[in-house]
């Protein structure tokens, strides 16, 4: 039996210990020859713009598949210097997605120019392309496409519709070092590709670092005066620019990571693996996966629509520190970014930013201690003849210690579906009873093919109980009823009647107990 538990027993001091990220497992592996690097590096005291930063460069665009990479001190200050390299200015729109983090929107405010936030596509993490193609006007002047958590974006469908409107793309990649979109490299597509290289991502130094990647040798030469206040030689200026320049102890560090990040890539995707497996039957979304894209899981997340029961229920079991829990738009956090003047927000679908994510760290312990909490609630795996068969409706009713009423209530639910004569079925959720509840339900599903149930072993709650029922469920319209009988069957063909109005949701219920919906 598939299990999922939410159990609000403690769990040893030592799986509190458990953090999202580990920055010291990489370091042990690599600190003799790092030391070695720095050693020789401050013998020389030759500390920026040194053989260690013209190696990495070199080195970075032959893995990325570009012909031109050049070191700058951050990612924040990689888009900035190419937004300023592509001529963005003050007044100019840039379009970017809803849900990039604040660091990618924060340039484009520094140059002036006005953020255009369009929403995520449907079972991706890029832009929805409809909204996208919308937003694209006489004064867009480029459009940011965020590799987000390791996914890279379809670029072709992007550059598509840039395309047709001659609009430069700028490839945001920091979360994306090593992934693959359609056999290359998830860079180099666009105009210019940009990366911040700090301390948590794929390819991390131990402060902070950025690259810009490109195949315009023209973008290349002018970021590269821009990150040295436009010095082409030693105190003469051939352009005003900035101080963004990559030091040779970040420059070594990358050198010594990077023939190891395919491997620390595989790693990553091998434990994701294991978590999308285990989670494969719960009332969570994974991260998706595409024939023509290869994720490098910067992060692995899940979706959720109940944030705060799983955020209860994970810091009860000792994984407060294994999972960080944020929005998936930035349209919730809009006040603290500015007034509307700065933001232009069009066809935001609230719905899909409402969503919760849980970003879990990628490792085996963490995996473990997760995957075995996670799944505790005892829900039958789906019978393959039953998917291919059509439910018009499924009756979801959560129960705790109901003994008296499971009986009567599936008696009642029963009597009213074969009245509507349309095919159904019954599932009833046991939360962790300990009276007869449960062996009253096991009574019934002999008898009754259309009746189900998930045995959860631990006590959840009423919410997390109807997902449980949810996830299971075949049906095309859902109906919830509480398994205390408070509720009247009887009312479910009303309930039904008006959901064929066009509605998509229809609710119930009573000013006083005693009284009528």
């Amino acid at each position: 039996m598939n299990k999922l538990a939410l159990s609000e027993k403690k769990l040893p001091h030592e799986a509190m210990e458990i953090p999202l990220l580990d920055l010291t497992r990489k370091y042990r592996s690599i600190e003799n020859e790092l030391k070695q690097r720095w050693d020789t590096i401050f013998l020389s005291i030759k500390l920026f713009n040194g053989p260690n930063l013209a190696a990495f460069e070199k080195e970075f665009a032959a893995y990325c598949g570009v012909k031109h990479a050049v070191g700058v001190a951050s990612g924040t200050d990689a888009i900035h210097l190419s937004l300023e390299a592509l001529g963005i200015s003050r007044g100019h729109e840039v379009i970017l997605p809803a849900h990039a983090p604040a660091p990618v929107i924060e340039p484009v405010i520094a140059r002036g120019a006005i953020p255009i936030l369009v929403d995520k596509a449907v079972g991706d993490y890029g832009p929805d392309l409809e909204s996208l193609a919308k937003s694209i006007n006489s004064n867009t002047k480029a459009i940011i496409a965020v590799h987000m958590l390791g996914l890279p974006c379809d670029m072709g469908a992007i550059l598509e519709i840039a395309g047709t409107r001659n609009v430069p793309v700028v490839e945001d990649a920091s979360q994306a070092q090593g992934a693959i979109y359609k056999g290359r490299r998830a860079a180099g597509w666009g105009a210019i590709t940009l990366m911040s290289l700090g301390p948590v991502k794929n390819l991390a130094s131990y402060g902070d670092a950025g690259a810009v990647l490109t195949n315009d040798e023209r973008l290349a030469k002018h970021i590269g005066l821009l990150r040295v206040h436009g010095q082409a030689e030693k105190y003469e200026h051939a352009i005003y620019g900035w101080n963004s320049r990559l030091d040779e102890l970040q420059a070594a560090v990358l050198r010594v990571k990077l023939p190891t990040l395919d491997q620390d890539n595989a790693r990553r995707a091998a434990i994701a693996a294991e978590y999308s497996h285990c989670f494969r039957d719960l009332p969570l979304k994974v991260p998706p996966q595409f024939p023509d894209r290869t994720s490098v899981y910067h992060q692995y997340v899940i979706e959720s629509p109940d944030r705060d029961s799983l955020k209860k229920f994970l810091n009860s079991r000792g994984l407060a520190q294994a999972c960080t829990i944020h929005n998936l738009c930035i349209n919730t956090r809009r006040g603290k970014l500015g007034t509307s003047r700065f933001i232009t927000y069009r066809k935001l679908k609230d719905t899909r930013g409402r969503i919760w994510r849980f970003r879990f760290s990628l490792s085996l312990r963490t995996k473990r201690l997760l995957t075995s909490s996670l799944r505790s609630v005892n829900i039958s795996r789906r019978d393959p003849d039953r998917d291919s068969l059509a439910v018009k409706y499924s009756v979801v009713a959560p129960m705790h210690n109901e003994q008296g009423n499971v009986r009567a209530l599936y008696d009642d639910i029963k009597g009213v579906m074969e009245a509507l004569e349309q095919s159904y079925e019954i599932i009833f959720v046991n939360d962790a009873s300990t009276d007869h509840t449960l062996a009253t339900m096991r009574e019934i599903q002999e008898c009754d093919a259309d009746f189900h149930f998930a045995d959860l072993e631990t006590n959840v709650g009423e919410n997390w109980a109807l997902l449980a029922g949810i996830s299971k469920a075949q049906g095309e319209v859902i109906v919830t009823i509480d398994g205390d009988y408070q509720n009247d069957p009887a009312y479910i063909p009303d309930l039904l009647q008006a959901l064929s109005k066009g509605y998509r949701v229809v609710s119930g219920r009573r000013e006083q107990r005693a009284a009528s919906f």
